[in-house]
C-alpha cells in the first residue's frame, strides 16, 4: 500500500466514523422529540451526495423519517414543511449556513460539526445557543417572516412610494426594492428610473402613496401593498449540538 492509499483510507475511515458519531447523536435527539422527521442539509458536488445517502441510510435503519435538501433548495422548503421535524443535521460546507437558517426558522435544534471547540479535549459535544438573522414583514395583511429577502414591486405605471430608513426619508417612483438581512442589517436595493442606489439600516418602513405593489417574501408572491410595510431585521435563537471534528 503506498502512502497516498493509506492516507485516502484513514480520511475515508474518518469521515465514515464522523457520520456515525452523528447518526448516534441525531436518533438519541429524535427520541426525545415529538416528531420523527430530520432533516439532512448535504454539500454540493459528488461527495457531498454520497454523505448525505450514507446518512439517510443510517438514520432510517432506526425507523427515522429523512428528507435530505441542497443548499438552494432549504429556503424554500422551510416555508412549507411546517411544524412536523425533530432536528436539522448539518452536512453541508462551514459557513454556508442555510441549516442555521432551517434550524431557527423551525425552532429545532441543529446538530452539526465543528472544530470551534476543539480546544476543550473533555467535550465530544458542546450544546450552545446560536443566532439566525430573519426579516419581519409586518403590517395590516402581513405578519410573515423571510429567511433571505423581500421584494416590492410596481404592478403598473406612475407607482411611487416612500421609504422611511433609520432618520431618512426617501421618495421613490416607478421603483424596485430587494431587502436582503446581512450581518444584523437590512441591505436595501432600489431600482428605478435613476439607476441602482443601495441603502442600509435595522429597519425600514414602506409606504405606497400611489399605485400598486407586489409584494415578494423568498420568492413567493404574498399578496398586494395597500398600507404601510414595516421591515425589520431579528435574530432567531435556536440550540445547536456541535461535535468536534
Amino acid at each position: 500500500m503506498t502512502s497516498a492509499q493509506g492516507a485516502a483510507m484513514t480520511t475515508s475511515v474518518g469521515r465514515l466514523s464522523q457520520l456515525t458519531r452523528l447518526a448516534d447523536t441525531a436518533v438519541a435527539l429524535a427520541r426525545h422529540s415529538t416528531h420523527g422527521r430530520v432533516l439532512v442539509v448535504r454539500d454540493l458536488g459528488t461527495a457531498g451526495v454520497e454523505r448525505a445517502v450514507a446518512m439517510h441510510a443510517k438514520l432510517t435503519k432506526h425507523d427515522l423519517q429523512v428528507r435530505v435538501l441542497g443548499p438552494p433548495e432549504v429556503i424554500e422548503s422551510a416555508h412549507r414543511i411546517g411544524p412536523t421535524a425533530a432536528l436539522v443535521i448539518d452536512l453541508s460546507s462551514q459557513g454556508v449556513g442555510e441549516a442555521d437558517l432551517l434550524a431557527a426558522h423551525l425552532n429545532i435544534p441543529l446538530l452539526a460539526v465543528d472544530d470551534e471547540y476543539s480546544f476543550l479535549p473533555q467535550v465530544d459535544i458542546a450544546v450552545v445557543e446560536r443566532t439566525s438573522d430573519a426579516i419581519a414583514l409586518r403590517s395590516s395583511a402581513h405578519h410573515d417572516a423571510a429567511l433571505a429577502q423581500v421584494a416590492v414591486s410596481p404592478l403598473g405605471p406612475w407607482s411611487a412610494i416612500i421609504m422611511r430608513l433609520e432618520d431618512q426619508i426617501v421618495h421613490l417612483r416607478d421603483a424596485e426594492i430587494r431587502v436582503r438581512r446581512r450581518h444584523g442589517f437590512l441591505e436595501i436595493d432600489v431600482s428605478g428610473p435613476t439607476g441602482l442606489r443601495r441603502y442600509r439600516g435595522h429597519r425600514c418602513r414602506l409606504e405606497p402613496v400611489g399605485g400598486c405593489f407586489a409584494v415578494a417574501r423568498d420568492g413567493l408572491q404574498r399578496g398586494e401593498l395597500h398600507g404601510p410595510l414595516l421591515l425589520q431585521v431579528y435574530a432567531r435563537r435556536f440550540t445547536a449540538h456541535l461535535h468536534r471534528p
